[in-house]
């Protein structure tokens, strides 16, 4: 995670990003022991990277925890960034006025987090970041606050004594099958409930899905090799998905049916909204139209898409691969077309392709050819056919390579307006999978 303080005397504002998948958290705190409470939201969250405000980076136990144990770099930003109309104006253009509106009106230090995180994001990634449009504000007091020495004592993803996830708590509860889920349950560990509405709502879901194994073992199926949904989103979202990710995400998508065939009738709130997803149809088809089952790992070498998605790239991939068939055929016809069974088509590097004609035959050709060279006993032709297939058979490979290169790069942004509805389902695949 990357995160941002903004701090002052008697409150302070922090918000955590991960670029990678898009997930966005935001807080406010206030009250005795805002020093404490600052330094169990960064135990909780553990980000490699801060951007604080001067107030936040002159407090010695803040800046000692972030350096000296969490090994995160810190970098201190100027007052300019920390200005609540900007930041309030930077929240709504990215996460919407709803997402705005649940900010705190008392305690405006989470919307100048935000609002600085946004700034520094948007000039050091250079990158769209439409794909962080999920902001995820909750409450002080809304979770179980843990210091770093009970979730230390307490192993809940890494081991006291090596550090590793195997042997903690997140280790024996992880039998998740896609990755989104996974992080969502290390995120259910490290932020316990204090909700009790909240937690019947997941032990309600819990004992439905436990209380039927059928579907239960058809939904972990389903799951099984899932790809990691939001983190292809992100690289959609910034230009750099591959045309394999999009086949990775369409295979995720090919399986959306599928769960929300079984999770119809379900009981459970938490169950109720999954079965409401976004079953993302247009984005399986629209993938699997367009890209090929093996797609080429660099994108600007061609073999991208799939045989019959572009009738021009199918036929210039036909005359790349097919360059001297057809050029036998077109000989074959001018031959019937003139009668002369002595013509010729040949090539040399200087002149290119031409059609050769005994100087006996000159007076019968057509009216379309066109004298390119005069030989002792021949002469040499050209027709607009044969020039356009000598010019589609010189350029046909860079011509391919340029027009897949094009519709992959439409197809990509086409799914990258479409982030936000892809997102959604992905959110609900990882409940499903953590429950």
């Amino acid at each position: 995670y990357i995160c941002a303080i903004s701090r002052s005397s008697d409150a302070a504002g922090l918000c955590f990003c991960d670029i990678s998948t898009g997930e966005c958290f935001a807080t406010a705190l206030s009250g005795a022991g805002l020093t404490d409470h600052l330094i169990n939201e960064l135990g909780r969250f553990s980000p490699a990277e801060a951007v604080v405000n001067q107030a936040a980076y002159d407090c010695g136990p803040l800046l000692s925890l972030m350096q000296d144990k969490l090994h995160c770099h810190v970098e201190r930003l100027s007052a300019g960034r920390f200005q609540l109309q900007e930041a309030e104006r930077a929240v709504r253009q990215q996460f919407g006025d709803e997402a705005a509106g649940r900010l705190p009106k008392g305690n405006p230090a989470a919307a100048l987090s935000l609002g600085a995180l946004l700034d520094y994001l948007h000039e050091t990634q250079k990158t769209d970041l439409r794909h962080v449009d999920d902001l995820d504000y909750y409450q002080q007091g809304q979770f179980m606050e843990l210091d770093l020495t009970a979730r230390r004592n307490l192993e809940l993803t890494e081991t006291l004594r090596s550090k590793e996830k195997k042997g903690s708590l997140l280790w024996v509860l992880d039998k998740t099958k896609t990755p989104m889920g996974g992080r969502m349950l290390r995120s259910w560990v490290e932020r316990p409930l204090l909700s009790l509405p909240e937690i019947v709502r997941r032990h309600a879901a819990v004992q439905e899905l436990f209380s039927d194994n059928l579907r239960r073992a058809e939904l972990i199926r389903a799951m099984t090799g899932m790809g990691d949904m939001l983190r292809i989103l992100a690289r959609v979202s910034n230009g750099t998905a591959s045309p394999r990710d999009l086949n990775v995400l369409m295979r995720a998508a090919e399986r959306v049916p599928d769960m929300l065939a079984l999770l119809q009738g379900s009981s459970s709130a938490l169950l109720k909204n999954a079965a409401a997803m976004d079953s993302l149809a247009d984005v399986c088809s629209d993938i699997k139209a367009a890209i090929s089952d093996k797609p080429n790992l660099l994108v600007h070498e061609g073999g991208i898409l799939r045989e019959g998605y572009s009738e021009q790239v199918d036929r210039l991939r036909n005359v790349r691969d097919k360059g001297t068939k057809l050029i036998t055929e077109m000989e074959a016809a001018e031959r019937e077309r003139t009668g002369i069974k002595r013509l010729k088509i040949g090539y040399n590097r200087v002149y290119g392709y031409y059609i050769d004609v005994p100087k006996t035959f000159t007076g019968e050709l057509p009216e379309d050819y066109v004298r390119k060279q005069t030989l002792v006993a021949n002469e040499r032709y050209f027709t607009a056919e044969l020039k356009q297939l000598e010019t589609e058979l010189t350029t046909a490979q860079e011509r391919v390579c340029q027009l897949e290169y094009k519709y992959f790069c439409d197809l990509r942004d086409s799914i990258a307006d479409r982030v936000e509805r892809i997102q959604a389902t992905a959110e609900q695949i990882a409940v499903v999978d953590t429950l």
